[in-house]
Parts: C-alpha cells; structure tokens; sequence
C-alpha cells in the first residue's frame, strides 16, 4: 500500500513538474521562431537552406556543429518535444501501443493535419502564389517552425500504430529496418558521408549540377547502402562501429 502511494506521488510529481516546464517554456519558444521566422523571410530562406558544398563551406560546418546543436536545443522546442517523450515512456504509450491504439490513432491524425496546415502558407510563399508583407511572412514562418514539433508527434504516434500488426509477424523489410533502428548513429555518420563526398564541389561536385528529384535518389541511395549495412552486421551480431564507439566512450567499457 505504501509503495502503490509513493508510485502516486511520483508520478504526480512527474506530471507537475513536465507541465510547469512546458507552461514557462512555451511562450519563450513562441517569441523566438517569431524572431527566427522573420529572420528567415526577410533574408531569403532558399538561400539560408542551401548547403556549400565547397571545401571551406564543410570546414565552417564542421566548426560550427557544436554550435548549431546548442541552438537548436535551446530556441527550438525540443526540450518540449523531451518532456513529451518522457511522458509517454512513463505512460507506456508506445511501449504498448495496443493499449492505447485509440489515442495514438487521435494524435497522429490531429497532429499531422495541423502541420498539414501550418505548412501550407509558407509552401504557397515558396511557390511565389502569395506575396505577404515581411511581417506577415516572418509570423508565419515561424508559426510553421512551431507547428512542425505537431507533425513530428503525429508521426510518431503513426509509428507506433503501425507497429502492432509488424511486431507479430515481422517480414524482411521489418527485420532491415530494425537493424538499421539498432545501429541509427552509425547510419547517420555513413549516409551523410556519402551524400557529402558525392554533392561536395572539391570531390564529385555534382551538388551544384543536379535538381532536387536527383538529390532525392542520392539520398535514397545513401539510405539503401546504409540499411544493408546494418542488415549485414544484424547476421554478424555485430553492433554499428560509431553506435559502439559511442557506448564506450559513454560506459568506458566494451559493449
């Protein structure tokens, strides 16, 4: 009885605590991708979005990585997107998703149609169909940053429905992705190296002489390469080498 109401207690504080820091959070993140939006809508998005694939351009992100990861966990809401996930891990949710098939099934519809929709004026101002005063414009794009932290929970109650019926009787293209799901960091770290060394001016330098659907097929290639990869390892019962150096230096320990 003691411990049922300690386990009370605990998650009463869980909860109070997640909602205090989403409540003092929010406004502060709204502020911010306002002022990001309008940054972006006044000095060209496109243009900020494109990577240099020059030599001295992967140098300056190489530099500047640390940096980037410190900003984007302070001005965007991934802290929120955190606290979330902590609360659904506490909550089962996606850990027995057949539990909860009715309200994973609500989340990922109304969060998708609201990033649908938060996305949709900042699509119709890349297509120049509409021309809105800057400061129209910076609003909404900063609305659309927000409004995709939406899209991704939507998604990733989508996942978790999905993988009711996988998880019974998984098929091959289950089993590859798990294994790619199990060594991710070393995906990553391999995929981005592909695209870089085939877009990069200083190697292949197609970066600059191919449209979007060919970066699309690079990178969908990358994605193959990198799920056979961890396919092969998954026979070998071999763990992904960054996913492993990653442990070690964490645990300084083999793993």
């Amino acid at each position: 009885m003691n411990f049922n109401a300690s386990s009370q207690n605990a998650n009463r504080s869980d909860k109070k605590f997640i909602n205090t820091f989403i409540y003092l959070l929010t406004p502060f993140f709204i502020i911010t991708a306002v002022g990001m939006g309008l940054g972006l809508f006044m000095y060209d998005a496109a243009a900020y979005a494109m990577p240099d694939y020059t030599l001295t351009g992967i140098i300056e992100r190489l530099i500047s990585y640390p940096l980037g990861m410190f900003t984007t966990l302070l001005f965007y809401p991934v802290i929120i997107i955190i606290l979330l996930g902590i609360w659904a891990v506490r909550k089962g949710i996606l850990l027995q998703p057949e539990k909860h098939r009715k309200f994973l099934t609500i989340i990922s519809i109304a969060g998708m149609l609201v990033s649908i929709a938060g996305v949709l004026p900042v699509t119709l101002i890349g297509v120049d169909m509409w021309s809105p005063d800057p400061v129209v414009g910076g609003v909404l794009y900063g609305v659309q940053i927000l409004i995709g932290v939406f899209g991704g929970i939507g998604y990733a109650a989508l996942f978790g429905l999905l993988s009711i019926p996988l998880s019974k009787k998984p098929g091959i293209i289950t089993r590859a992705l798990a294994a790619a799901g199990k060594r991710s960091l070393t995906c990553y770290i391999l995929q981005s190296t592909i695209i870089a060394i085939i877009l990069s001016e200083p190697l292949f330098g197609l970066g600059g002489r191919i449209y979007a659907a060919g970066a699309a097929l690079i990178a969908l290639l990358a994605w193959f390469i990198g799920v056979l990869l961890s396919v092969v390892l998954e026979k070998r019962k071999q763990a992904g080498p960054a996913n492993a150096l990653f442990r070690r230096l964490i645990y300084s320990r083999k793993v």
